[in-house]
């Protein structure tokens, strides 16, 4: 992986523990502030959704292959120069400094404590899953073992359904089972301890889990807190979402008789006691599972006294859902501005080519006769000489939509040391580059003849001498060799090799010696 893949991964990183931070505490104030209730399950599941705007909006354009959309700026807008140390501004012992070598490595074992992470993830999720399969393998359908008219009822209506009812030897709390196939397990000894109407209330709460696809909602929660296990915050609303859930079946299970209320908080505290030093079966929507006390008050609370807290009324929920639509939009905006596409991983150029730019010139010597090397000199140290008046001039488009210079041509001073090689053009990382006029394409790859600082490189031959070369490119979509028309897409601008951001460099060179670009721009 190289320093430009780690840099986006990292920022999406960012982004991810950024957002995650401001829907946890900022959704936290607002549901303490307008006493939101805690069953407010569509809520915390929103909050958990902006949650991951980050990452969604990075799997959506590196999934449609789409580049990020750049906004136009003021052109007046006073912006901290990005194209300060690139190309050949810094002195030699500085440009040592950048190598990619260390760069590399601490990318490379940062994606190998992520994946660490992420199997970690998987192995406690199979864990989980085995163990679940252990209580299935003991359970039994419940058949005429319920005895309670109230809690037959319940089970019938559930079997009518296409829902098993089983009794598990195994299970430490009744839960319900979305896949392979639905099902409601009860422990065998809970069963037992639970009177008729106790039990009822047990299974119709299983019941409002399987209704609600809250199985197969958790399953893909944990999917996703796997892939992105190291935020805490994603977490915590995970937790919130399950404990909304867990209270909204409840108040499903209790339903307008106010007289379920107490036997449904005994046969909480009943599971409770049964399920103390056992593990509950994680992914599957439990009655009860291990949490603070407080999560367990606030449930028996609901459960006896129902809801204190009032709902929201249509005009906090208008504001809310403009609040958190304004939240995701700007989300997407920093994202798409910070990140762009993912790198993408280019083809390399052939080993020779990479090797000595004796086999460009080669290339080069198939379209035009033009002298050999051309393509190569920009690559060298020695001093440049001044800019040139060529005899016969060559029209070329300007390769980017945006036209916006922001580094000409011979420019010193500041920490350059020698003149500017070339033309650097605002880009966003990602905005596509194209052929200025008809060329032959000599080079296209990341490891340019004696220029690692130029990162991903295309060299074009227009015939009579005249060659331009574009350098710091995210990829390329051309090959050595390959004839293209004036406009044809040629790369992605990017930040490769030694740049501080994104932009776009462009050089002219006329039978090897370099021109000023911008009077031959049409």
């Amino acid at each position: 992986m190289s320093a430009a893949d780690a840099g986006f991964w990292l920022a999406q990183a960012g982004a991810q523990l950024l957002a995650g931070a401001l829907a946890w505490f900022l959704g936290g104030a607002a549901h303490r502030r307008l006493r939101i209730s805690h069953a407010a399950f569509g809520y915390w599941l929103a909050l958990w959704l902006l949650a991951l705007a980050p990452s969604l909006a990075a799997s959506i354009w590196h999934l449609s292959g789409a580049a990020a959309p750049a906004w136009p700026l003021p052109s007046g807008l006073p912006l901290p120069r990005l194209d300060a140390f690139a190309d050949d501004a810094a002195p030699a012992q500085a440009a040592e400094a950048f190598a990619a070598q260390p760069v590399v490595d601490l990318a490379s074992a940062t994606l190998a404590l992520y994946l660490a992470g992420v199997a970690w993830s998987l192995a406690r999720w199979l864990r989980d899953s085995l163990a679940l399969r252990r209580s299935l393998r003991t359970a039994h359908a419940a058949g005429d073992r319920i005895r309670g008219a109230r809690s037959r009822r319940e089970s019938q209506a559930l079997r009518a359904r296409g829902v098993r009812v089983l009794l598990s030897r195994d299970a430490a709390t009744a839960f319900a089972l979305g896949w392979p196939r639905r099902s409601v397990v009860v422990p065998a000894a809970l069963a037992s301890n639970l009177d008729d109407a106790q039990l009822a209330l047990v299974l119709r709460h299983e019941a409002a889990h399987l209704r609600r696809l809250d199985p197969e909602r958790t399953a893909l929660m944990r999917l996703v807190q796997a892939a992105l296990w190291f935020n805490p915050f994603l977490r915590a609303l995970a937790a919130r979402v399950q404990l909304a859930a867990e209270l909204r079946c409840d108040a499903a299970a209790i339903g307008a008789d106010p007289a379920q209320r107490r036997p449904c908080a005994q046969a909480y505290l009943n599971t409770l006691r049964l399920a103390v030093g056992r593990a509950a079966p994680a992914g599957a929507s439990a009655f009860t599972r291990r949490r603070d006390p407080g999560q367990h008050q606030l449930r028996m609370q609901h459960m006896l006294h129902g809801d204190d807290r009032p709902r929201l009324r249509p005009r906090a929920r208008l504001a809310l859902i403009a609040l958190a639509l304004g939240g995701s939009s700007a989300l997407a905006v920093a994202q798409a501005a910070a990140g762009g596409d993912p790198p993408r991983i280019a083809a390399r150029a052939p080993a020779a080519v990479a090797a000595h730019g004796a086999d460009i010139a080669a290339a080069s010597a198939k379209a035009s006769a033009a002298p050999p090397g051309k393509a190569n000199d920009d690559a060298r140290a020695a001093p440049d000489a001044g800019p040139q008046a060529p005899s016969e001039s060559i029209a070329l488009a300007v390769p980017l939509t945006n036209t916006r210079i922001t580094s000409r041509y011979g420019v010193t001073g500041g920490i350059r040391v020698r003149p500017h090689r070339g033309l650097d053009f605002a880009a966003r990382r990602g905005t596509r580059v194209y052929a200025p006029a008809a060329a032959l394409v000599v080079a296209a790859t990341d490891r340019y003849p004696e220029g690692e600082r130029y990162g991903k490189v295309v060299v074009l031959d227009h015939g009579d001498g005249w060659q331009t070369l574009y350098a710091h490119l995210q990829d390329f979509d051309v090959h050595e060799g390959q004839r293209i028309a004036a406009g044809a897409p040629i790369g992605r601008s990017g930040a490769s090799g030694q740049a501080t951001g994104p932009h776009l460099h462009m050089e002219v060179l006329h039978d090897g010696q370099r021109v000023d670009p911008e009077p031959l721009l049409r």
